[in-house]
């Protein structure tokens, strides 16, 4: 399916895509820019932002899964929002942890 109706922000968002079956802790230099998450999960996994990276982040997490597996982007520690199988949503960081900006659609 790709990302391209994502193309129009690509110049603002860095672009991150992986295939896992494991939970995904970023480094705190995947974590510093604003990200589309393009991530086909082959079994519910965790999107883990280090402690201190995230204030203020907006990032778009796609979830690519052909099956009914969820990514749940959060910060260290925290519990996050759960995005579900084939669904994408916007999400924001309120200095603890991430929070909707928008619905699953």
């Amino acid at each position: 399916m790709g990302i391209s109706h994502f193309s129009a922000v690509s110049g603002v968002f860095s672009v991150y895509t992986k295939t896992s079956g494991t939970d995904i802790t970023l480094t705190a230099q995947e974590a510093a820019d604003n990200t589309i998450f393009d991530i086909t999960p082959s079994a519910n996994i965790s999107l883990i932002f280090p402690a201190g990276t995230a204030q203020g982040k907006m990032i778009i997490v796609r979830d690519e899964a052909g099956a009914t597996y969820s990514i749940t982007p959060k910060v260290s520690g925290q519990t996050g929002v759960a995005i579900a199988a084939t669904k994408t949503a916007i999400l924001k960081c309120n200095g603890t942890d991430f929070e909707r900006v928008t619905a699953d659609v």
